[in-house]
C-alpha cells in the first residue's frame, strides 16, 4: 500500500509525520477510459489528416474521404485522310495523257525533258507492285529490252524510279497496234495479215536467237508506227535460257492470253521453249486472216479444252480468200503437240516467203474505210 501524506489546511509545509492510505482505482475501471479516438468507416478513399498547428494535439487520426472517378480519357481526333498528289513529272519525264493500262501497269505519253520528245512511259502500278513477282517481271522488261536492239523490237530509252514509282520509257509508236486496227476493220487483206506475221517473227527469231522467249504473243503487244513498221512489244514476260524463273510461275500456272497462248504454257509455263512463240503467232496470223481466233469458247476451260484436242476450222474455211498454201504453213504452227510444229521461225520465213502471199507495206494505213472495202473483199 502507498503512503500519502496530504497538505495541512494551512499554507503551512505539510505535516510529514501525517500519514493516510491511498487505494488506486480498479484496472476494471482504468480500461474503460478510451485513449483514441474511433475510426469512422463508410467512405472508399482513406487519406490521412493532420491537424493544424496550435491545436491541441490528438492522437493521428483516419478518415475516408469519397473521390470522384477520374472522367474517361478523350477519344483522339480521327486521322486526317491522306492528301491525293497529282505527279506531273517521273523523273525527267512529264505526262501528258494516258494511253493504257494493262495487267502490269499503266502507259502514259509523256515529254523527255531533256531530250523535248515524245515517249511512252510505262508505269508500274503500285497496287501490283505489292503481290510476289509483279516487280520482278517489270524489271525482266527492262532487261530484256535493253538486251534486244532490232527495227521491229520496241526500242528501251530509259528505266527508273521516282515518287515510289518504278516506270519504263520506250519510244511512241503513233500507228495503234494490230489489236485496235482489228477491232476497227474486222480482219486484214492476206498481203497484210502476212505482212504483220513476218515482221512478228522477224522480231521473234532475233530474240530466240539471245536465249529470249517472250510466252505472250498477242496483237496488242504488235504495235505500228507511224511509218507503218510493225514492232513487238512487252517483253516483260520473256524468260532467259538461264532464268527459271523461281517466284513468277508455278507449275500448272500458264502465262500469257488464253486465246493465243500454247497448249504446253497452261500445264507447264516455266519450261516452255520458243515453239510456244511460233503456236502463238500462228493464233495471230489465223486472226488476221479471218478476223476470229482459232480456238474460242464460252470459258477458259473451254478454250483450254479445245486446245488440247486440237481441232479447228481452216482458215480457207472461213474466208475463201485465204490460198490453201497458207492453211499448210497454219497447220504446222498450230499442232498441239511442239514436236510438230517448225523448228525454229526461220524455217516458217522461209515458206512464208514462198508462199509469195507477203504485202511490202500495210495496205491500210492511210488509206480510208471505203479505199479498204474496195480493195479486199
Amino acid at each position: 500500500m502507498a503512503v500519502y501524506k496530504p497538505f495541512a489546511k494551512s499554507d503551512s509545509k505539510p505535516d510529514l509525520e501525517t500519514t493516510q492510505d491511498y487505494t488506486p482505482l480498479p484496472e476494471a475501471k482504468l480500461g474503460a477510459v478510451p485513449d483514441t479516438i474511433p475510426v469512422v468507416e463508410y467512405l472508399e478513399t482513406t487519406v490521412d489528416y493532420i491537424p493544424p498547428a496550435g491545436a491541441k494535439l490528438l492522437p493521428k487520426t483516419e478518415v475516408k474521404l469519397k473521390l470522384s472517378p477520374p472522367p474517361p480519357p478523350a477519344s483522339p481526333p480521327p486521322a486526317p485522310a491522306p492528301k491525293k498528289v497529282a505527279l506531273t513529272h517521273l523523273g525527267d519525264f512529264r505526262l501528258v495523257g494516258k494511253l493504257g493500262a494493262g495487267g502490269m501497269g499503266t502507259v502514259y505519253k509523256a515529254v523527255q525533258d531533256s531530250k523535248h520528245r515524245f515517249v511512252a512511259l510505262k508505269v508500274l502500278s503500285q497496287e501490283m507492285a505489292t503481290k510476289p513477282g509483279f516487280v520482278q517481271r517489270f524489271d525482266r522488261e527492262i532487261r530484256a529490252m535493253a538486251k534486244l536492239e532490232h527495227p521491229n523490237i520496241v526500242h528501251l530509252i530509259r528505266a527508273g524510279e521516282d515518287h515510289g514509282f518504278v516506270y519504263l520509257a520506250m519510244e511512241l509508236l503513233t500507228g495503234g497496234s494490230v489489236g485496235s486496227w482489228l477491232e476497227k476493220l474486222g480482219h486484214f487483206s492476206v498481203e497484210d495479215a502476212a505482212h504483220v506475221a513476218r515482221a512478228a517473227a522477224v522480231a521473234l527469231l532475233y530474240a530466240h536467237e539471245h536465249g529470249f522467249v517472250h510466252r505472250d504473243v498477242k496483237p496488242d503487244n504488235l504495235l505500228i508506227s507511224g511509218d507503218g513498221t510493225v514492232k513487238l512489244a512487252d517483253l516483260g514476260l520473256a524468260k532467259t535460257a538461264e532464268d527459271t524463273l523461281e517466284g513468277l510461275t508455278q507449275t500448272g500456272i500458264g502465262i500469257g492470253t488464253p486465246l493465243y497462248a500454247a497448249p504446253e504454257q497452261t500445264r507447264d509455263a516455266k519450261n516452255v521453249d520458243s515453239r510456244c512463240d511460233i503456236y502463238s503467232l500462228g493464233c495471230v496470223f489465223y486472226r488476221c486472216l479471218t478476223g476470229r481466233p482459232p480456238f474460242h469458247a464460252d470459258s477458259l476451260l473451254g478454250i483450254i479444252k479445245a486446245k488440247e484436242k486440237g481441232v479447228y476450222e481452216s482458215a480457207h474455211s472461213v474466208r475463201k480468200k485465204v490460198p490453201k498454201s497458207l492453211d499448210k504453213i497454219l497447220s504446222k504452227m498450230l499442232a498441239k503437240n511442239p514436236d510438230h510444229r517448225y523448228a525454229s521461225l526461220a524455217e516458217f520465213l522461209e515458206e512464208l516467203d514462198f508462199s509469195e502471199t507477203v504485202g511490202e507495206r500495210l495496205s491500210f494505213m492511210g488509206e480510208s474505210k471505203s479505199d479498204r472495202e474496195t480493195k479486199d473483199d
